[in-house]
This record gives C-alpha cells, structure tokens and sequence, in this order.
C-alpha cells in the first residue's frame, strides 16, 4: 500500500457533484400493460466455489 499526499489547496476545491451526461430519456413511457420484462444477471463464481454454487441452484 503507498500513501500519496494531498496538495494543500485539495481542501479548497469545490465538492459539487457532477454530472457530465445529461440522464437518458425513454423512448416512450412504459404502460403497466407492456411486457414481459426479461432481466438477465450474470454471476462469476471462483474456480473454488464452483461446485457448491451449482449445487446451491439445484
């Protein structure tokens, strides 16, 4: 682990939360009716945990 020092000024700098992209707007509202949604979650299971996450789905 290092330590880098902070410049003195770093307590002067302005905190603000930035957003540099404006938020994405849909294309069109959802209506309650739409669907089926499918959301789709990818796991990466160490090599060692392999066996017991395979058996834990079962």
């Amino acid at each position: 682990m290092r330590w880098w020092p902070l410049h003195p000024a770093t307590g002067r700098l302005d905190r603000t939360p930035v957003s540099y992209w404006p938020v994405p707007a849909p294309a069109s509202e959802p209506l309650p009716e739409d669907g089926p949604v499918e959301v789709m979650t990818t796991y990466r299971v160490p090599k060692e945990n392999v066996a017991r996450s395979l058996a834990a789905m079962e």
